[in-house]
């Protein structure tokens, strides 16, 4: 379950309906809000965007990346292993590294692109090991982790 400040980092580091960034007046972009709203929030003590409490399982790679050599789903998530290696590949194609970012995903399940917000934190394996990773969230409730 989202907290309701990853919801409003998730809407603010989204595109609008036409698929552009979010932006202020004078084109300063809400993603930056975004990661300083993250940012307070841990200050605050308020739970940070990624979730310790969530479990992973791991998917086999379908490409090679030394940064983030693999993708994981979160247990209980509707995501599957094709669609989270299609978050790979999207996220480190781009140069953007250790603040929120929103990319453009397709799934292979359902034929449709969603939009998963990125953003540093650790990933639990379900088989007890944990990762400093990117988590991924956003879709139909979808959960993806790199590491």
């Amino acid at each position: 379950m989202m907290t309701t400040l990853e919801k409003i980092i998730g809407t603010l580091a989204s595109p609008d309906q036409c698929g552009h960034p979010r932006s202020l007046p004078g084109g300063k972009s809400l993603a930056t809000l975004a990661v300083l709203l993250g940012s307070l929030g841990a200050v605050l003590g308020m739970a940070a965007p990624a979730h310790a409490d969530t479990n992973f399982v791991g998917c086999a790679a379908t490409f090679y990346n030394a940064e983030y050599p693999q993708s994981g789903v979160g247990t209980g998530s509707p995501t599957s292993c094709p669609f989270a290696e299609n978050v790979r590949y999207n996220y480190v194609i781009r140069p953007t590294r250790g603040v929120v970012v929103t990319i453009p995903a397709y799934s292979p399940v359902t034929g449709q692109v969603y939009y998963m917000t990125c953003f540093p934190g650790t990933a639990f394996l379900v088989d007890g090991t944990s990762h400093v990773s990117v988590e991924c969230r956003g879709g139909n409730d979808a959960v993806v982790v790199l590491f």
